[in-house]
Parts: structure tokens; C-alpha cells; sequence
């Protein structure tokens, strides 16, 4: 993160509330996106966030309805929205794919293209 800040990124996407303090402390200019992994689905989470670690961005899972993506309180939060709304592999737990790979004996990283055949387990969905 360090290097990232002084070579001057756009952005830093986080999900460890300690380094989202790290780099709101050291570098308060830097804009910081509140990643998927956080799992920050509603507008309380977001706006804690938003209050404690001056997130400007934030990248909600892929498992929101559009109905909840689009509700008016996430419209009131001064914060930009993101969705995540493509990820073959993973189950309901954003960005942590292993029990996926356990499960169906396949893993992400033998071909950065496989997208995850049956990844719903059983229905056949790609």
C-alpha cells in the first residue's frame, strides 16, 4: 500500500479495517473503495465505513437483488456504488473461492478463463 500511495494509484480498494485506518491515517488524499469482501450490503455498514475510514466507493456482492442495490437509503449515503455483479466461482462469500474449489475438485487458478461450470452445485449454471 505504501509503494501503491507514493507512486500515486487513483485508488485503494481495501477490506481489512486496519488498513483501511492505516491508509486513512497516512494517506488521507489517496481515495479508498471499500472492497466486496467486506461484505457491506446495507446502509448502515456502508455509512460506518464511510464515517470511520472516509470510503468514497463502495463494491456491494453480487448476491444484492437489484431492488435492494437501487434502494433509496443507499442513494442518500454520499458514497459511489459499485456492484460485483460476475464471479463464477465463488459461493455467497464474496472473494474467498476455496470451498469452491473443494467442493467441485476444480480451481480458478488452472486457467485464469474457466468461469466455473455448475459453481451453483448442481444446477448448471455458468
Amino acid at each position: 500500500m505504501d509503494d501503491a500511495a507514493r507512486l500515486g494509484v487513483d485508488a485503494l480498494i481495501l477490506a481489512n479495517i486496519g488498513l483501511l485506518d492505516y491508509a486513512s491515517t497516512c494517506y488521507p488524499n489517496v481515495r479508498r473503495h471499500l472492497s466486496v469482501q467486506t461484505s457491506a450490503a446495507n446502509a448502515a455498514a456502508i455509512t460506518y465505513y464511510a464515517q470511520t475510514s472516509g470510503i468514497r466507493r463502495v463494491v456491494l456482492p453480487r448476491v444484492l437483488t437489484i431492488p435492494e442495490i437501487t434502494a433509496p437509503t443507499h442513494h442518500a449515503i454520499a458514497v459511489e456504488t459499485e456492484v460485483f455483479a460476475y464471479g463464477g466461482l465463488c459461493v455467497m462469500a464474496e472473494g474467498r473461492c476455496h470451498l469452491s474449489s473443494y467442493v467441485t475438485g476444480q480451481s480458478r487458478r488452472s486457467s485464469p478463463l474457466w468461469i466455473g461450470e455448475g459453481s451453483r452445485w448442481g444446477t448448471g449454471a455458468v
